[in-house]
C-alpha cells in the first residue's frame, strides 16, 4: 500500500513536466503481484516481407522480463521461426516465442505472435538515439523485417524512455 501511494504521489508531483502523449502510450493496472503496465499497439511503417506490423508490450514489474506481442499481416501463413530486435550494433535474440494464432483475412493472413525479452535488453535498445529499432524475423529462410521510421522512432522513443524513467523511479 505505500508503494501505491508513493508511485501516485509521483506521478501527480511530474505531470506538469511530462509530455502528455507519454500518458496516451501506456495504461497500467494494480495486480495482487504488482504492477503491470501495458505499452499500447504501435505501428511500425517501414516493413519488409509483409504488409503491415504493429506491436506492444506488457511489463509486469514483478518480473525481469517484458512481453512483446506483434502482428504480422502477409500474404502467406508462414510463422517466423528466428526473431530478434535490434537497434545499431545492439542484437537481442528471442529464443521464448510462439504463435498465438494464424488468421485468415480478406487479402491475406494475421499471424500473432507472443514472445518474452529481458527488461533490461528493452532498456538498452531505447537507449539508441541514432538507430531505429527493428523487428527481424526468419520465415523458411527468408528473413523479413519491421522498423521504426526515424522521426517515429525519435518520438516513441522519448516517450517509452519517460515511462520506463517513471516505472524504475516507483521501485
Amino acid at each position: 500500500m505505500k508503494r501505491l501511494l508513493l508511485s501516485f504521489i509521483f506521478v501527480l508531483a511530474t505531470l506538469p513536466g511530462w509530455s502528455q502523449s507519454s500518458f496516451n502510450r501506456y495504461s497500467s493496472r494494480i495486480t495482487k503481484d504488482g504492477i503491470c503496465y501495458f505499452f499500447k499497439e504501435q505501428k511500425l511503417n517501414s516493413v519488409s516481407g509483409m504488409k503491415k506490423f504493429t506491436y506492444d508490450m506488457t511489463y509486469p514489474d514483478w518480473t525481469d522480463s517484458i512481453i512483446v506481442n506483434f502482428s504480422m499481416y502477409c500474404n502467406i501463413p508462414d510463422v517466423p521461426q528466428k526473431l530478434s530486435i535490434r537497434s545499431g550494433d545492439k542484437v537481442y535474440v528471442c529464443y521464448d516465442f510462439r504463435s498465438l494464432y494464424v488468421d485468415l483475412l480478406k487479402d491475406g493472413y494475421e499471424i500473432r505472435i507472443t514472445s518474452r525479452f529481458a527488461k533490461d535488453d528493452i532498456v538498452s535498445l531505447l537507449q539508441q538515439s541514432e538507430y531505429p529499432m527493428v523487428f527481424e524475423m526468419e520465415t523458411k529462410g527468408i528473413n523479413i523485417y519491421a522498423k521504426y521510421k526515424g522521426s517515429a522512432w525519435r518520438k516513441d522513443r522519448k516517450k517509452l524512455n519517460d515511462i520506463f524513467l517513471l516505472i524504475n523511479s516507483i521501485k
